[in-house]
């Protein structure tokens, strides 16, 4: 395997030497980016159903990316290889995790052709997908490790028609563990080539497969508008089972869903915009189940701070069988924290249901170069679950976010450009749904009920683009 990633690099390096040596029609470009981070956890939902975790975690990140892209014509390759490793000051049991020089691999590979039969560009191979729609339906390949990552492997065609018109037909896979060559160490894997729990990307031992088809119409300033199709397939990658799909009726060892949405993006004013979004989801097992978002901000223009006010609710269908009943909105390929961090870990598997999220959200820039963005709303569960632990509350909790981008080349000195620092902070203050203890291994015992109960989550970074 070192073999096969080192010929990866060879791979750019001679397309550079091509064109320091003069080959016609090649053109190289290469760079790195370099992220530093540290997070906090205290009291944080436990990927549920209904638990909580009463200790707390703090570690340091340190991520570091190369890429290569080479050029000739209408074609591209793209190579970028990431490593991240961490530093956990506690809990004492976890300070062995993801140590250096943890696992060095393949981020993004992919081939891309632009301008075929003068209507369609081609991308086949590793590639990151975050373009399509506000994230509500796809952002995140590989939901298991955090932000190391949101890789896909899949093929995209983009037929363009006219440039504000365009549709996206991809077909993609998420793994359980990753099929490319990778440096570094193993964390305990389950077969011989296994990389271990600590990275089995799909976040639960399985398998995923997907068809999409996304159109999206900005040709009417007035009213953009997106339409989409989503074939889903869930199969567990070995006899150990899918601890996701194991929360279906019946543990099956696969499942199957179609989901047809669509987005209004109306511009009513200079000023006032909006934003709705819906989605109807059929399945295996009598599946049937919605999404939808509404939302209007008003921008205030040209005053001080620039800010912009939306308000808006996110509302996802559940059912009393919990986290994957038959009414239950089943996540398709966005399950990270596109949230929050604290809320996302109320579902197994970011597996995102049962939810009524009224909320104010603000953008702002205080100063050059600064970006505040700010949203804060209770949230509720809409249908009684039960479980071996009783009857859950409706109150999820009330929950609020704030986050601050610096640009340091434009806050404080050009020769900073490409520098960023970034504050996150979030509070949860957890409501009568949750009323189960702690289930976390090694975890303190928390009250049996912890109505009441406040988790926090603070991350710094600083990144760097060269």
């Amino acid at each position: 395997m070192k073999k096969t990633l080192l010929a990866l690099l060879c791979t750019g390096s001679a397309a550079a030497f091509a064109q320091e040596a003069g080959v016609p029609g090649w053109k190289a470009d290469f760079g790195a980016d370099v992220r530093l981070r540290y997070e906090y956890y205290n009291r944080t939902p436990d990927l549920g159903p209904r638990d909580y975790y009463s200790g707390r975690e703090g570690y340091g990140r340190f991520r570091t990316r190369v890429w290569g892209e080479v050029t000739n014509g209408r074609l591209t390759g793209y190579l970028r290889i990431g490593n991240e490793f961490r530093h956990y000051f506690f809990p004492e049991d976890r300070m062995g995790d993801r140590r250096w020089p943890d696992v060095t691999f393949v981020d993004n590979l992919y081939v891309e052709a632009k301008g075929l039969w003068d209507l369609a560009d081609v991308k086949a191979g590793r590639q990151d997908i975050t373009d399509l729609g506000a994230g509500r339906i796809i952002n995140e390949g590989t939901p298991s490790e955090g932000s190391r990552s949101v890789f896909f492997d899949a093929v995209r065609l983009t037929f363009n028609f006219g440039g504000e018109r365009k549709l996206d037909v991809i077909g993609l896979m998420v793994s359980p563990e990753d099929w490319m060559p990778t440096l570094g160490h193993r964390h305990g894997g389950r077969g011989p080539d296994s990389k271990g729990y600590d990275y089995e990307y799909s976040g639960s031992n399985q398998r995923e497969f997907g068809l999409m088809a996304y159109w999206q119409d900005r040709s009417d300033k007035a009213l953009g508008w997106d339409a989409y199709y989503v074939w889903k397939a869930e199969h567990a990658a070995n006899q150990e089972g899918s601890w996701l799909l194991s929360l279906e009726d019946g543990n099956p060892r696969s499942y199957h869903t179609h989901t047809l949405g669509g987005r209004l993006l109306p511009q009513f004013t200079e000023n006032l915009r909006g934003e709705l979004e819906a989605a109807l989801q059929v399945g295996d097992d009598n599946l049937f189940a919605a999404m939808g978002y509404a939302g209007l901000t008003y921008s205030f223009g040209d005053v001080p701070w620039r800010p912009e006010v939306t308000a808006a609710v996110l509302g996802l269908t559940g059912s009393s069988e919990g986290a994957r009943g038959n009414h239950a909105w089943h996540a398709l390929f966005n399950r990270g924290t596109w949230m929050g961090d604290l809320p996302s870990y109320m579902y197994p598997g970011f597996d995102y249901a049962n939810l009524i999220y009224p909320h104010l959200a603000l953008t702002a820039s205080p100063a050059e170069g600064h970006t505040l963005i700010a949203q804060a709303g209770p949230m509720f569960a809409p249908v009684t679950e039960s479980d071996e632990g009783g009857r859950a509350g409706h109150f999820r909790g009330a929950y609020a976010q704030a986050l601050w981008i610096v640009e340091l080349g434009r806050a404080v000195s050009p020769a900073l450009a490409g520098t960023e620092f970034v504050f996150l902070g979030e509070v949860f203050r957890m409501g009568d749904y949750f009323n189960a203890v702690g289930s976390r291994e090694g975890s303190a015992r928390a009250p049996s009920r912890p109505e009441g109960s406040t988790g926090a989550y603070l991350c710094w970074e600083l990144r760097c683009r060269f």
